[in-house]
């Protein structure tokens, strides 16, 4: 059984090896056929379609199909020197033995050359990356150049009617031509044929609408007003730029073979001649702009779309973040509230209780009233509850739980601390401020309250204002004063501003998805804007930890 699955192995690979040399020698000599109806000089030189056709195939299989692929080369010449020029057998023989020295050096040699550099990006096809397109005109440079160098003594006999350097020129930019006639257009269709199932048939559909409509337009106008062409010839790289724009490099290479194709078709048989010259030009800028402009939009159209995806995560993990540093401040806030309510009814208590049993002592034992000792006592107790007591308001002020945010705001709590230290308090207040949510009120109070406390230690003022309102699903917050101002960007003033303070602001309006603005070169001005809609933690971002 093994033995005769390696005999099926060895009969399958050999009959691909024959399909490879048929397929190569019979398209080889169709296009040489072909390409005699672009005779640069009579029987000189032309647009030579069949190095096209090798290159192509050579670019498409594996390198252990490349010998076979090169055999079907002089199988064609052979067959060409029968049908064609009418030799015997044995004169075509010696020919294309003698033709043989050179397909190395101007097919497999810079072949491999191409292949050894290409090769990070030759699996996953490179006729859509920039770079595999510049690898692939450095092989056609070097494969050209050496067709060229090789052409020497041939010429011997033909200097006489033409400059020899004149017809190595031809020589190299006919077989370019006959090249980007017909590779591009072998690699695009292989190219679509294996990434058929990831098409955009939609998109292909798009496509081909377009196509047919810009073909049979033109293929119209030269119809009816051939001497148009020229026009025609110019502007058809708009055509390429906007196909490359819309569909990528498949869309550009397409249309750079149509264009190409239309302008062969209008100089069909018309050999040595001006004209064929000119459009030359044309068909081999064409073609390797459009291989180029094609393979640099695609690679633009991938990187966008890795910058949206990267974007997106960034934006995922920003929203992430954010929500995370919100739900830091609820909780940190609800210990706040907590910690506030164990001193009000722990230590609070027993401090008021001290003091209720000191007042007891003092008329049990009238001698002791007098005493620096229980004067020490009934100082330190008295101290130490009005430590307690700014304690408790710095964690959580009652008074925000008893008003509400409307009157702590408008009312005396920071009016009151503001006019102690000769600086006058105006308040504007509009929209529904009780009916916010509590982590928003919380926020808000903090801002005002780390407001009013740089303004008394800092700014030197003798007038602060507050403007909140409720408006358009968001609520606008400013804070001035009158003061000296201080210069953001400088780091030497950052802790004499309270920098950690105004750091903290920016940190409790970036956890709301708000936005803040910080003036302070003439006079300290803080605005910001946060939006009434909150989102909410997932199941996954209240428990996963990063």
């Amino acid at each position: 059984m093994a033995y005769d699955g390696r005999v099926q192995t060895i009969a399958i690979n050999l009959l691909k090896h024959l399909f490879l040399l048929v397929i190569s020698g019979l398209g080889y000599a169709a296009l040489f056929t072909f390409s005699m109806h672009w005779y640069l000089y009579d029987e000189i030189s032309t647009w030579y379609m069949p190095s096209g056709w090798v290159l192509a195939l050579l670019l498409l299989v594996r390198y252990r199909y490349w010998i076979t692929v090169m055999l079907g080369v002089p199988l064609a010449y052979f067959l060409i020197k029968i049908l064609v020029y009418q030799q015997t057998v044995p004169l075509a023989l010696s020919g294309v033995m003698n033709d043989l020295r050179i397909y190395g050096l101007y097919y497999l040699l810079p072949l491999f050359i191409v292949h050894y550099f290409t090769k990070p990006w030759h699996k996953r096809g490179f006729i859509d990356n920039p770079k595999g397109i510049l690898a692939f005109f450095a092989l056609i440079l070097v494969n050209q150049t050496a067709n060229v160098l090789q052409v020497g003594e041939w010429l011997l006999g033909i200097t006489e009617r033409v400059d020899e350097f004149e017809v190595r020129m031809t020589h190299f930019l006919g077989g370019a031509t006959g090249i980007l006639l017909i590779t591009p257009l072998m690699l695009t269709l292989a190219h679509g044929w294996n990434s058929r199932r990831q098409l955009d048939w939609e998109t292909l559909s798009e496509g081909t609408s377009v196509w047919i409509m810009a073909s049979a337009c033109t293929m119209v106008i030269y119809y009816f007003y051939p001497e148009t062409l020229y026009m025609l010839r110019a502007l058809a790289f708009l055509a390429i730029i906007c196909m490359a724009y819309r569909y990528g490099w498949a869309g550009s290479l397409i249309m750079t073979c149509t264009i190409n194709y239309f302008l062969a078709f209008t100089v069909y048989g018309e050999s040595a001649t001006e004209h064929l010259k000119d459009t030359q030009f044309y068909v081999f800028v064409y073609g390797m702009g459009g291989l180029l402009l094609g393979a640099v939009v695609s690679q633009q159209q991938r990187l966008n779309v890795q910058l949206k995806q990267k974007n997106s995560e960034l934006n995922q993990i920003v929203d992430r973040n954010r929500l995370l540093a919100n739900k830091v401040v609820n909780v940190q806030e609800q210990e706040r509230k907590t910690l506030s309510q164990e001193l009000h009814d722990e230590v609070g208590q027993n401090l008021t209780a001290l003091q209720s049993e000191l007042k007891v002592l003092e008329y049990q034992f009238p001698q002791i009233r007098e005493s620096s000792t229980l004067k020490l006592v009934r100082d330190a107790t008295a101290q130490i509850y009005q430590s307690v007591y700014h304690l408790l308001h710095w964690l959580r002020p009652r008074v925000l739980d008893e008003f509400g945010l409307q009157k702590t705001l408008s009312g005396k709590y920071f009016s009151q601390r503001l006019q102690t230290h000769g600086i006058s308090y105006h308040s504007t207040l509009s929209g529904e401020l009780d009916s916010l949510p509590e982590n928003i009120s919380i926020a808000i109070f903090r801002i005002v309250q780390e407001g009013v406390s740089n303004c008394i230690k800092h700014s030197k003022a003798d007038r602060f204002s507050l403007e909140v309102k409720v408006k358009d699903e968001h609520v606008h917050l400013t804070l001035q004063d009158n003061g000296h101002g201080f210069i953001p960007q400088s780091k030497n003033t950052h802790h004499e501003i309270g920098g950690f303070g105004l750091e903290g602001i920016k940190d409790r309006v970036a956890a709301l998805n708000g936005e803040i603005k910080i003036k302070g070169r003439q006079s300290f001005i803080l605005t910001l804007r946060i939006p009434l809609a909150q989102q909410e933690l997932t199941a996954h971002d209240k428990y996963c930890t990063y």
